[in-house]
């Protein structure tokens, strides 16, 4: 009987260790999901920014806000001021920045300073890391929630399946 259990002791030691290995090319290495084409929607948990975009073969063909809104400023408001207008253009050259490119595109949203429109008042230098700073009017929009519906929607599914 011990010399059984001094075998299973082994034999499980050894099993231990080989899941330790390193990866061989035999194994396999993550790579972006397939999402089927259709029109998918996603937001961000406060309900500041929802967004809605196309999907073919992983690529966005289009994307829109449908609500875009930082405290009291809604920046789609048909009524909005001039500056909320300019600002909202800014957000949208973020979401624009994806179109024809594959998802995988959405990670460049973590460095809007690279991708945002400047306007009067705003330049890359007043971007940070991952938001996008109005400073004339002292509201933020992170652009990680912009992140956060998209990847909202790529996980609630396509909202209408391509025809």
């Amino acid at each position: 009987m011990k010399k059984f259990l001094l075998v299973a002791t082994v034999a499980l030691s050894t099993l231990s260790f080989v899941g330790c290995a390193a990866p061989t090319s035999e194994t396999s290495v993550a790579t972006t999901p397939t999402y089927k084409n259709g029109t998918y929607r996603g937001g961000y948990l406060d309900g500041t920014v929802e967004v809605e975009f196309a999907l073919t073969d992983n690529v966005i063909e289009s994307v829109k806000y449908r609500k875009l809104k930082y405290k009291d400023t809604d920046f789609l408001a048909k009524d909005a001021s001039e500056t909320t207008v300019l600002l909202a253009g800014q957000y949208q050259s973020l979401i624009d920045h994806l179109v024809g490119k594959n998802i995988s595109a959405i990670d460049d949203l973590y460095h809007p300073g690279e991708i945002a429109e400047t306007i009067d008042g705003l330049s890359s230098a007043s971007i940070k890391e991952g938001e996008v700073i109005d400073t004339l009017s002292g509201a933020t929009l992170r652009s990680g929630k912009i992140i956060s519906a998209l990847n909202d929607g790529l996980n609630r599914g396509a909202y209408k399946l391509a025809e």
